[in-house]
């Protein structure tokens, strides 16, 4: 009887194919690698802008219809100099606001003159973490929205104790969510992102030098914004929410800017004021970006008359807002809507 003997591979032909099986493998991941590294970057260019065009659907939405808007940087308006930006400075920037636009003016109910009733909105873009009206700790990057209702009458003023609402703008998912990894910065302006390299400066001492740090052009610059009142530019930076930043000290050869770790990307949201700009066409050329014109009765049962032009506040008012573009100050809008006003 014939045995059937069997063969199988000898440990030189196991060698072998291990060794062709590698090469194919290294092949393989050298293809696919650059494919893996753009999807991953594309997944994340898609979701940094949907996190950006949000906030800026947001701003736009309260901005655009506004009848008139202040601008403003938390470094000018800490009038009472306690504790940063507090209940009392925003309380008089309403005031001020109620009584350069608003200041004894009334309408008509079909029966009697009425001194007016309406809200100033104050919305801040959190630059830095802080707390809500309520002691509540706010995010970094989240926007708080506050509203004073008013009555135009002179004597009734907006103090600290007036009244008012205030809530997050921003769903905590945009931070609390499971692939939540991103912090806001905000400041005015357009500008682009560029490499930098960190000074040797003692407070930065800790940092990580190896990685690679990406810094806004006009922030190391320290350029000042061109104020238009066609539209505002608000650049939206969006980085890694666990040490995704560091701020530089000013120093020999530099200016004080924030550093943002990769990965890193900005946006630039134009928001059209569409009512201010159709407003200013209509009027003398001198009076372009001043306030609506309202009737005013100085004394109740007094005389009517209308406002001059230039007895209304500025349509768009930057005199509270610093020029330099800094990702350190918090940024303030108050603003108000003629279809509020009754």
């Amino acid at each position: 009887m014939k045995h059937r003997i069997k063969k199988g591979f000898t440990l030189i032909e196991l060698i072998v194919v291990m060794a062709i099986f590698s090469i194919l493998m290294v092949a393989v991941m050298a293809i696919t690698g650059p494919v893996q590294r753009l999807f991953h970057k594309t997944a994340l260019s898609e979701k940094t802008y949907s996190y950006a065009n949000n906030i800026q659907l947001n701003l736009q939405g309260k901005l655009e219809y506004a009848e008139n808007i202040s601008v403003c940087t938390s470094d000018k308006i800490d009038f009472n100099g306690v504790d940063g930006v507090d209940d009392e400075d925003l309380a008089k920037l309403a005031e001020e606001y109620r009584s350069s636009h608003f200041k004894n003016t009334v309408g008509y109910d079909g029966t009697n003159v009425k001194y007016l009733k309406g809200n100033i909105h104050i919305i801040k873009l959190c630059n830095n973490a802080c707390k809500d009206s309520k002691g509540n700790d706010v995010e970094q990057g989240q926007i708080l929205h506050r509203v004073y209702s008013f009555d135009t009458k002179a004597a009734d003023k907006i103090t600290s104790s007036t009244s008012y609402t205030e809530e997050k703008d921003l769903n905590d998912a945009f931070f609390n969510a499971q692939d939540a990894v991103y912090s806001f910065n905000y400041s005015l302006g357009a500008s682009n992102l560029k490499v930098v390299n960190l000074p040797n400066d003692p407070s930065l001492s800790s940092v990580d030098k190896d990685i690679v740090y990406r810094a806004i052009e006009d922030d190391i610059n320290d350029k000042s914004y061109l104020f238009s009142a066609a539209n505002i530019g608000i650049s939206i930076v969006l980085s890694k929410s666990d040490g995704g930043f560091v701020d530089v000290p000013a120093g020999a050869g530099n200016n004080a800017y924030r550093a943002f770790s990769s990965p890193v990307a900005v946006q630039v949201a134009n928001i059209p004021l569409t009512n201010i700009n159709i407003r200013a066409k209509t009027v003398p050329a001198q009076f372009m970006f001043k306030g609506v014109q309202r009737p005013k009765m100085e004394t109740e049962g007094g005389s009517v008359t209308l406002q001059a032009h230039g007895d209304t506040g500025s349509a768009f008012d930057t005199a509270y807002a610093n020029p330099n573009f800094s990702f350190t100050n918090d940024l303030y809008f108050v603003y108000s809507y003629t279809d509020e006003m009754y």
